[in-house]
């Protein structure tokens, strides 16, 4: 039987999963996404980059379908005035954080009210991996406290392994009201605090999407590979993941790929799942 039999919806990350480290989508992708949702099948994204990359990739695929991106605190139709869900935090939630970070020299990053990246001096030597979450970044003196920094979707804290311990410490220790902490991998050995707003995570954004289509969590596929796609991954009726997937995606997935995103595995996986349908 095909992986897509009863299947009504597939959500498909980006970095990793369907697009190779170049970043651009391949002829393939850009054949097979119509053909699935010529099929009667949406198609949507889900990551954890900028609106306006990922409002990009979905009007070159041409995907109509709500998405998410910024990890869940967006999920917004492509050309849409008003998303569906924006969660994010106030700048006195930031506030709090910047208190509790007092002596730390952790760098930070967040995109803001309008989507754009707004980074400290620390993460100068860093633009091309936050490029990955939107090409517009911003370098500031200002405080992270300054309020006219504007609210933030998700804010990003780099550092050394034991900085990150610490500031995971602290600001867990604060308590603060309506706010979550995601710990995951950054690059070259750093680690990344992210402090959200609760309701954040692909998961919770693809409950907003499969409410707004009418589609049953019983007709979802999801193809993911990093840590932040697990919940995703779990709470498909069909997992899949690429052989490049972490081990968490890796166990939480029924189909785990032999190919990788550099040899476009998951859309392969898609394609012949269409054609035995």
């Amino acid at each position: 039987m095909s992986p897509l039999a009863g299947i009504r919806l597939v959500a498909l990350d980006l970095d990793g999963t369907l697009l190779p480290a170049t970043k651009k989508l391949t002829e393939r992708a850009r054949r097979v996404v119509p053909e699935l949702r010529a099929a009667g099948i949406h198609v949507m994204l889900a990551t954890g980059k900028g609106w306006s990359l990922t409002e990009g990739y979905a009007c070159e695929l041409g995907i109509d379908a709500p998405c998410i991106a910024l990890e869940g605190a967006l999920v917004s139709r492509p050309g849409a005035d008003t998303p569906l869900r924006r969660l994010t935090l106030g700048p006195g939630q930031r506030a709090d954080v910047h208190d509790a970070l007092d002596g730390l020299s952790v760098g930070y990053f967040f995109a803001h009210d309008g989507s754009r990246i707004f980074a400290n001096r620390r993460m100068a030597g860093r633009i091309p991996e936050m490029s990955i979450w939107d090409p517009d970044v911003v370098l500031t003196d200002a405080c992270l406290s300054d309020p006219s920094l504007g609210h933030a979707h998700v804010l990003h804290l780099i550092g050394e392994p034991h900085e990150i311990d610490e500031a995971h410490a602290r600001v867990a220790a604060v308590d603060l009201p309506g706010v979550d902490l995601f710990r995951i991998d950054f690059w070259d050995g750093l680690k990344q605090l992210q402090v959200r707003p609760l309701g954040v995570g692909k998961h919770r954004g693809l409950a907003t999407v499969l409410e707004a289509l009418d589609v049953p969590v019983t007709a979802l596929l999801a193809c993911g590979d990093w840590w932040n796609d697990v919940e995703m991954i779990a709470m498909a009726a069909v997992g899949v993941a690429p052989s490049n997937a972490v081990e968490g995606v890796r166990a939480a997935a029924d189909h785990v790929l032999p190919g990788s995103c550099e040899d476009d595995a998951v859309i392969r996986f898609l394609e012949d799942a269409l054609h035995a349908l």
